[in-house]
Order: structure tokens, then C-alpha cells, then sequence
């Protein structure tokens, strides 16, 4: 079986040390899978890198590695992501409170603006 893992952009870009040793963990060989939750996560690990990295080689190096993954490894589900305007938790526990939870696991970081763990 296969479970499904929702991880937040900014919970995996700290360092590029982080971001490996949280995705070499997934693949399908391996049982687990990313969430592409939102559709646009590729994009929101860019910007959560760009934010902690800019102008570092750190970045680049978390770019290259993302880029390199497969359907395998990122599976899109097509699921509905939420508003825009919210962040990555509170968009993934709203889909958990309506019953269509985005996937199987989540991992978040309270790094994020607005996160509602701080509250």
C-alpha cells in the first residue's frame, strides 16, 4: 500500500541538507508518495527556497533536486486545493474538516506567515 504524505513547502526548505533528507525518502518503490498539494507545490517549494536562500548556492541546489522528480515521487491527485489567499495548513485542514483530507499524512512548519499553530 502506499500512503501519501502533504508536506509544506517551508517545513523542507531550511537547508538543502533538510530538503534531501525529507524527499529521498519517497518514491513509490518506498511506499510513500508527495502530495502535489496545492496543485502548485513545486512552485511554492521554489518560493519557500527563494525566501530562505536568495542568493545562495543553497537554492540552486534545491531547485536542481526538485526539478529532478518524477510523477513517482510528486503525485498530483488533482484534489481541490482550497482559496489561495490561505496558508498551506489551514488550506490542507479545511479539505480535512469537509472529509477530503488531502492525503494519508501531513507535515507542516510554524516558519510559515499567518501558520494557525501559532495562534
Amino acid at each position: 500500500m502506499i500512503k501519501e504524505f502533504a508536506l509544506d513547502p517551508d517545513a523542507i526548505t531550511s537547508s538543502y541538507r533538510e530538503f534531501c533528507y525529507f524527499t529521498e525518502k519517497f518514491g513509490v518503490s518506498q511506499g510513500r508518495v508527495i502530495s502535489a498539494f496545492p496543485k502548485k507545490w513545486r512552485k511554492l517549494v521554489c518560493d519557500s527556497a527563494l525566501r530562505e536562500h536568495k542568493g545562495k548556492v543553497e537554492f540552486s541546489k534545491i531547485v536542481e533536486r526538485l526539478n529532478k522528480f518524477g510523477n513517482d515521487i510528486v503525485f498530483d491527485t488533482g484534489r481541490p486545493s482550497g482559496e489561495g489567499s490561505q496558508t498551506w495548513i489551514d488550506r490542507a485542514l479545511v479539505g480535512a474538516c469537509t472529509q477530503t483530507l488531502c492525503c494519508d499524512y501531513l507535515s507542516y512548519c510554524c516558519r510559515s506567515p499567518g501558520c494557525a499553530a501559532k495562534r
